[in-house]
């Protein structure tokens, strides 16, 4: 049954519509147009649907095509989610060619609608591990989105699976591999403090936090949830250490100290300005076990998204070791330097709450929040009274169940210790 769902035209607009699938004759001929008749011939793999062959010189690319479209159902899945179904016998072609030095073989999902056209790649290392089902290729609009707006882009699934998404006009230099991800230079940054930080498959104690931004004059060094801070502190760090301020500025501090003036109005109060693409972002540190992580003031992040189109997330998560002589190592350590907060705690209700021992974290995403996506992954949060007795602001939660939607880059410990 055809029923609506999220359809994205070559304008980045987005409508609820049916699907407009190709049958494969379509599919060919739009493969075709983008490599050209010259360098193509069609293959046969049994009683299965043709193949295309792409000569590139001494080398082939042998192609299988499947259509794209919604998941399906009685509209019970998310209207953002759509899928390819991986046919069983793909993993004996799979096994026939990666024997062959001269031939690759690729599985390639085509999308279509209103003649906007996207290609997607099922990388099958990790696919052919298991049985091959329709559950395991799943699409989402943001990737679709991605693809049109960057010319290529890549994102690892939670099952660990590798998807490769490629604007229509893009797919010949993909296959010659001459095709960039736009976002690399950003995603270089990333990788390499999760490289250097030394915070990823270890753990990371209070002591080592709270003392080192203590020393180095960090305004945050008091902080109960200090795991946070200390993560900002060492991305600010390495950003200054690595001379990145023409492509990331930390400007959590700055923002925050100055008052509204004519110069800094349209500035708003978050982490990171990534100053090449021209768009705000914010760092969160989140517990793994958490099943969302605070976001930022509504009204603010709303204008920001509607001011520059996009917001990236950077969410690190850790596991976290809670004890209650944790936070007596706090006091003790701030009492040092400033008398009145060993005073002002002993008479403090909290007083026998566990407080974070130390972290070790296992994992990091960036999460895009754009104009198609933005309202799906937020919810409000009700953060209470502050000490005056005030309400404070209305913030966004960030839901992490089925924030596939949202990954534009993503790295686990493991990964970061092979690099």
């Amino acid at each position: 049954m055809n029923i609506e769902c999220e359809q994205i035209r070559s304008d980045l607009s987005l409508e609820i519509a049916k699907d407009q699938v190709l049958s494969h004759s379509e599919m060919i001929e739009a493969v075709t147009k983008c490599l050209g008749k010259d360098k193509i011939r069609q293959l046969k793999y049994q009683t299965k649907p043709v193949m295309i062959d792409y000569c590139r010189g001494s080398s082939h690319e042998i192609l299988t095509l499947l259509a794209v479209s919604y998941m399906g159902g009685n509209g019970q899945h998310e209207l953002c989610r759509h899928r390819s179904q991986l046919k069983e016998w793909y993993k004996d072609l799979y096994t026939y060619y990666k024997e062959l030095t001269d031939q690759n073989f690729h599985v390639i999902g085509v999308y279509h609608y209103e003649g906007n056209i996207i290609f997607v790649e099922f990388i099958l290392d990790t696919y052919v591990e298991r049985k091959l089902n329709n559950s395991a290729a799943w699409i989402y609009t943001n990737d679709l989105y991605q693809a049109l707006r960057l010319g290529i882009f890549e994102r690892i699934d939670k099952n660990n699976n590798k998807l490769i998404f490629i604007k229509y006009i893009c797919l010949k230099d993909y296959l010659d591999k001459k095709a960039t991800n736009l976002n690399d230079r950003l995603y270089s940054v990333f990788r390499n403090f999760n490289k250097n930080s030394n915070i990823f498959g270890k753990w990371t104690h209070i002591t080592t936090a709270i003392s080192s931004m203590h020393h180095s004059n960090n305004p945050n060094w008091k902080q109960t949830e200090w795991f946070g801070w200390y993560l900002e502190f060492l991305f600010q760090k390495y950003i200054t250490d690595n001379h990145l301020e023409s492509i990331i500025k930390f400007t959590a501090y700055s923002n925050k100290s100055k008052k509204i003036s004519e110069s800094n109005k349209g500035k708003f109060d978050f982490d990171l300005w990534f100053v090449e693409e021209q768009f705000y972002g914010d760092l969160k540190s989140s517990d793994i076990e958490a099943k969302f992580t605070p976001g930022n003031d509504q009204i603010a992040f709303v204008q920001c998204i509607n001011t520059y189109d996009r917001f990236w997330y950077v969410i690190y998560e850790a596991i976290c070791h809670k004890t209650e002589e944790a936070r007596q190592y706090r006091i003790d350590y701030i009492s040092q330097f400033d008398p009145t907060v060993s005073q002002s705690h002993s008479s403090n209700s909290d007083n026998h709450r566990l407080l974070k021992e130390k972290v070790n974290f296992q994992r990091m995403y960036i999460l895009e929040l754009n104009r198609i996506n933005f309202r799906e992954v937020l919810t409000e949060f009700n953060q209470g009274r502050q000490y005056s007795g005030h309400e404070r602001k209305a913030k966004f939660n960030i839901i992490k169940k089925n924030i596939d939607n949202f990954i534009v880059f993503s790295q686990t410990v493991d990964e970061i210790k092979e690099e």
